[in-house]
């Protein structure tokens, strides 16, 4: 999962190495070719449901 996934950093990891792992998003706005969750992560409510059989989270911000 990583948070943040349609920002600079964020984007240039699934470019870079969305081919060798499976990843998830959890954004404000859909990433495409990535299974996303959208919600804001400054709403704990809301990001909690990301964290269901999830193995690492990393927000990834520019």
């Amino acid at each position: 999962m990583i948070a943040g996934a349609n920002g600079f950093i964020g984007g240039a990891v699934l470019q870079r190495l969305g081919d060798k792992y499976d990843f998830g998003a959890l954004t404000r706005r859909p990433v495409d070719g990535t299974p996303c969750m959208q919600a804001d992560i400054r709403d704990i409510a809301a990001i909690q449901p990301a964290n269901h059989d999830t193995h690492a989270g990393r927000h990834l911000s520019g």
